[in-house]
């Protein structure tokens, strides 16, 4: 109720899928790093422009990684992405800032607010990640360790993911702050060197307007003028916040974990998923329309039928799943039978009516099977 109140999400912006969580980064990297490198912050729109590009390439390089899967996408996209912020913002670097958003005291504030907006990001996206949904259709479970149910924010709940998202956050506002305390010692630097030469032209004419030994060769200690503004404030503000961040860091990214199952009375997930995925298979062969081999359908039929008792013979402790395995079972048997060497041709069209609606049905016991299993409280081993 806390969290809900200080970020009430639900009241005004629902929440939205991974693919669109990268798409909207990638977009506002691009829109963001212009405006920051336009207006003199250099280092850290290098950054988020370099993040956007490697995570568009990492996109269109997914098929070398296995990238068509969710989760695999996400994790190659933020690695890709992390090491662009990195490599561009230290290539930015190099670059002077500029005034108004490369120097003190802006710099400052774009860092912290860096910092915050970044906090309540990570943390929404720990709140999504940590509960369970049903991969049917997307409804939260209770049962964490089903086969058929994964991350509600699926590809973020990865705890190393999200460290490294920390560290993005981290860095990020780092980058403000060292490319403005480089261009405020640069300043000071120059300042320096005037006032030494100023100083030197100063004696200089002072010795020949009084017809003394000329000081041409007495060169100014650089240091003595120096010693006063040896260490500049910003030096102090960017350890601190760097300081800060680390704790933060160190405190978000502690997340709880979850007891190991009991595996006294645990049902078989491999044995399961690959139970599930053979009747899926010949479910999807049970229609009928032209040029369908009717022979085919009865064997996909049967196969179907058979795979349904396995199904509730392998979910026999939880008698809830058991039982609607069993009812999709019995529900192939009120099929009218398919006598051996029928075709679709020779049948009327009152017939393939009939046929077509007494599958309709038919698997939905399986689907309510998995649902019971995705809410059992016997877990998966």
């Amino acid at each position: 109720m806390a969290w809900q109140s200080m970020w009430p999400w639900g009241a005004f912006i629902p929440w939205i899928s991974p693919q669109q969580l990268l798409t909207q980064w990638v977009v506002a990297s691009v829109l963001v790093g212009g405006v920051l490198l336009i207006g003199g912050a250099r280092a850290a729109g290098a950054a988020l422009v370099g993040s956007s590009v490697c995570a568009v390439v990492a996109f269109l390089l997914k098929g070398l990684y296995g990238g068509e899967n969710l989760e695999t996408l996400v994790h190659g996209a933020v690695v890709l992405g992390s090491v662009g912020l990195v490599v561009f913002g230290l290539r930015g670097l190099r670059r002077r800032a500029r005034a108004p958003l490369g120097r003190y005291p802006v710099a400052m504030v774009l860092a912290f607010g860096t910092v915050v907006v970044g906090t309540l990001l990570i943390l929404r996206i720990q709140e999504e990640a940590a509960p369970t949904c049903s991969l049917m259709d997307a409804r939260p479970v209770t049962n964490a360790t089903s086969p058929f149910a994964a991350s509600c924010f699926r590809g973020f709940e990865e705890p190393w993911l999200q460290v490294l998202l920390w560290f993005n956050v981290a860095f990020l506002a780092l980058l403000f702050l060292v490319q403005a305390w480089q261009a405020t010692r640069s300043s000071g630097k120059q300042e320096q060197e005037d006032d030494t030469m100023s100083a030197g032209l100063d004696r200089l004419i002072g010795s020949l307007a009084r017809g003394g030994d000329p000081f041409f060769f007495q060169v100014p200690s650089p240091g003595g003028a120096a010693r006063p503004h040896a260490r500049h404030p910003g030096v102090r503000r960017l350890w601190a916040v760097f300081g800060a961040s680390s704790i933060l860091i160190a405190a978000c990214t502690s997340t709880a974990t979850r007891p190991n199952p009991s595996t006294a009375v645990c049902l078989d997930a491999a044995k399961v998923r690959g139970l599930y995925e053979e009747w899926a298979h010949a479910a999807a062969d049970i229609w009928v329309g032209d040029g369908v081999d009717l022979a085919q359908v009865a064997a996909s039929l049967r196969a179907a039928r058979e795979t349904s008792l396995e199904l509730a013979r392998a979910t026999a402790a939880d008698p809830v799943a058991a039982g609607h395995f069993q009812d999709a079972a019995d529900s192939y048997l009120k099929v009218p039978p398919i006598p051996p060497g029928a075709s679709i041709d020779a049948m009327s069209r009152r017939e393939i009516d009939r046929l077509e609606r007494s599958f309709t049905g038919t698997g939905n016991g399986v689907y309510e099977g998995i649902e019971a299993l995705n809410n059992s409280a016997i877990p998966f081993c």
